[in-house]
């Protein structure tokens, strides 16, 4: 019992022992671990402090190189001065100068000789040149006489070719007229001439208008505008400070005058609503007796005589108009569709068409019925 306390006791000294080993072990392994890392971080110091001075010393030698360069450079240059051969380009030098202060000397003297010449053509030029002015005063009249005249005679032809009937003024001429129209302020009757020249465009719009609706479908601008020609053709004289001028009377070249002209234009454009109503009471009859005809059938099998009987109704049909007078076939054409344009070429392509298919509705038969008159 005793032996086994003993070996217990041996047993348990044992352990203590081990157990203190192991715990100074660990210490010293710390201690040797800090100090690892302690030297491990010197060595980087002195490592990058060995790289800042690698690039210093670089830096100086890259210094050192272009002073070097700049003295090599200098010494040749001072080398080259001491030497002959730069002395003797020194004396080239020289002598290539003096040669051209002589030179210069010389153009000196020939630049005087050639000014003491110009001075002397100068001086006769001016003497000359006095005649010539008296000879350029005398031609600057002439020329000035001759614009004057030129302008006076544009003045008067501008003045003539207003008086023109405006079939025969072009809108090139008026554009023209107007443009320049204050070239002519000194002239006698200028206030009066660009009021009239203003009343031409006027009209010349008015009398392009009015031919326009002659050859369109009838609407109620045909009234509006024939109430205008209609009041021109009215003035018999001109009022200039109202700037109000008649048509001319004056029958310039044999074919009428402008009141000729336009009287014969609102002539039509009053006519043209009369000639419109003529026009569809034709048509409106001969649509009634296509009832009439189209119940024969063999009148309807053969065109050119269903043709014939329906060419016998236009050519009997009479108009009544407004103010009751009466009006055949034949003076409904005269007066009416061989004056105003759409209706002639209306009644032609109705003609046409009715020729084709006699009993058929024709498309110009539509557009000439759906017009609306009052």
């Amino acid at each position: 019992m005793i032996d086994y306390m003993r070996y217990l006791c041996g047993l348990l000294v044992l352990v203590f022992c081990m157990t203190t080993f192991h715990a100074q072990g660990q210490t010293q392994l710390e201690k040797e671990l800090v100090k690892s890392q302690q030297l491990s971080e010197k060595v980087q110091e002195l490592t990058d402090s060995c790289n800042k001075l690698a690039e210093r010393v670089q830096s100086m030698r890259n210094d050192l190189k272009l002073k070097q360069d700049t003295w090599n450079y200098n010494d040749r240059i001072i080398k080259d001065a001491n030497s002959g051969v730069h002395r003797n380009n020194l004396k080239a030098q020289v002598s290539a100068l003096e040669n051209k202060v002589q030179d210069l000397r010389q153009d000196s003297i020939d630049l005087m000789a050639k000014k003491d010449k110009l001075v002397a053509q100068i001086k006769d030029a001016e003497d000359k040149l006095g005649n010539m002015e008296e000879a350029r005063a005398v031609q600057a009249k002439q020329d000035a006489d001759k614009a004057k005249a030129e302008l006076a005679n544009r003045y008067e032809q501008n003045k003539q070719l207003l008086k023109r009937r405006y079939s025969q003024i072009s809108k090139e001429e008026l554009d023209a007229i107007s443009a320049t129209v204050d070239d002519f302020k000194g002239m006698k009757g200028f206030a009066e001439y660009k009021k009239r020249v203003a009343t031409a465009v006027n009209n010349k719009q008015l009398f392009e208008k009015a031919n326009a609706l002659l050859g369109q479908p009838y609407t109620d601008e045909v009234r509006i505008t024939d109430d205008k020609l209609y009041a021109l053709l009215e003035l018999k004289n001109d009022n200039p400070a109202k700037g109000v001028f008649a048509f001319s009377k004056e029958n310039l070249d044999g074919s009428g005058s402008q009141r000729s002209e336009m009287d014969t234009l609102e002539i039509c454009m009053y006519r043209y609503k009369g000639g419109l109503k003529a026009l569809q009471g034709l048509i409106k009859k001969v649509n009634t007796n296509k009832l009439v005809i189209g119940r024969d059938s063999n009148n309807q099998a053969k065109r050119e005589e269903c043709w014939e009987a329906i060419n016998k109704v236009i050519e009997s049909y009479v108009y009544t108009n407004d103010d009751g007078k009466k009006y055949d076939f034949k003076k409904i054409k005269e007066r009416y569709f061989d004056q105003i344009p759409y209706l002639n070429n209306a009644f032609n392509q109705y003609l046409e068409q009715l020729k084709k298919s006699p009993l058929q509705t024709t498309e110009i038969e539509q557009e000439i019925l759906s017009i609306k008159v009052k």
